[in-house]
């Protein structure tokens, strides 16, 4: 029925383990760790800068996407997949908790544009994984399910980082939100041990060449 079919997508989702792990991982590491929406408050009252600086800190984050991106058309992904996720989610948290410390506009400009970086870099192998593991007859609506995360992740950041802010203050919020990200992401890493072992061979040869690898590496 109609229902049903609106939510396949998201049935399928929450049903698959790495699936659900990783868009709930990146779900929580957008919503508690996100800076955009501080940015301003960052460079007026503790970089002191004007607009144009903000525009800088803004721009850095997005130019460390794009080198991101060029890296991985030049290299691709390869190797054990699942763990090199795991440690762009952390490189990721680490970046926006030494800038929230940070006085200096360069440093802060270097920190963004590594978060940036990092950050992309986590998406691009998410959205692989997505796609290999994805059945080819939902692959529209699974795609549609995680970019409906994607987007209401990033509107609930701004409003989690303002609200927690305007309670404790800019840093004391991104500090809060880096260790509740970093908290999650190693419960999701025990909870889900085949994080472990995928690498991109297995992803392409689909969940039956996953699941022997996962049991090969266990014995």
């Amino acid at each position: 029925n109609f229902w049903q079919d609106l939510t396949l997508g998201f049935r399928y989702i929450f049903s698959h383990d790495i699936f659900r792990t990783t868009v709930l991982l990146d779900f929580v590491a957008v919503v508690f760790s996100g800076v955009t929406g501080l940015l301003p408050v960052f460079a007026k009252d503790i970089l002191h800068l004007g607009p144009d600086g903000l525009g800088f800190l803004r721009s850095s984050i997005q130019v460390g996407s794009i080198i991101a991106g060029l890296y991985l058309a030049h290299y691709p992904i390869r190797g054990f997949v699942g763990r090199q996720y795991v440690r762009a989610v952390l490189l990721f948290c680490l970046m926006l908790l030494l800038f929230a410390f940070s006085t200096s506009y360069y440093l802060s400009m270097f920190l963004l544009f590594l978060s940036g970086f990092f950050d992309w870099y986590g998406s691009v192998i998410r959205q692989t994984i997505s796609r290999l593991l994805s059945p080819e007859e939902l692959l529209g609506r699974i795609t549609s399910a995680r970019v409906m995360f994607v987007v209401s992740s990033n509107e609930v950041s701004t409003f989690e980082s303002g609200l927690v802010a305007g309670l404790i203050g800019a840093i004391p919020s991104v500090v809060f939100g880096v260790a509740v990200t970093v908290a999650f992401t190693g419960f999701m890493w025990f909870k889900t041990p085949k994080l472990k072992y995928i690498n991109m061979d297995d992803l392409v040869n689909g969940r039956q060449g996953l699941d022997s690898s996962v049991q090969a590496w266990q014995k």
